[in-house]
């Protein structure tokens, strides 16, 4: 579900909206790690709850600077390649 979220937020149209997909992303993993805990799956469950609280929240803040830069590039490659058309 995270892997989910963090491959749309590579999308650079989604913008804004990538926040808030991310939170209830990062909200409904923590709850299914602790359910998973609770149920006898500690290690997975401590692993999901960690993901949830780490790894999510790095990547939505992360992931949509690193597209907003290879966007950047792609345009300014092509305001390059319009140049030296001319």
């Amino acid at each position: 579900m995270l892997l989910v979220g963090v491959a749309i937020a590579f999308v650079s149209v989604g913008g804004f909206i990538v926040w808030l997909l991310g939170v209830p992303l990062c909200f409904a993993a923590f709850a299914l790690g602790i359910l998973g805990a609770a149920k006898g799956k500690t290690l997975a469950g401590v692993l999901l709850i960690l993901a949830s609280m780490t790894a999510g929240p790095v990547a939505f803040a992360i992931v949509p600077m690193v597209s907003l830069q290879a966007k950047f590039q792609r345009d300014q490659l092509e305001r390059n390649e319009k140049l030296h058309h001319r």
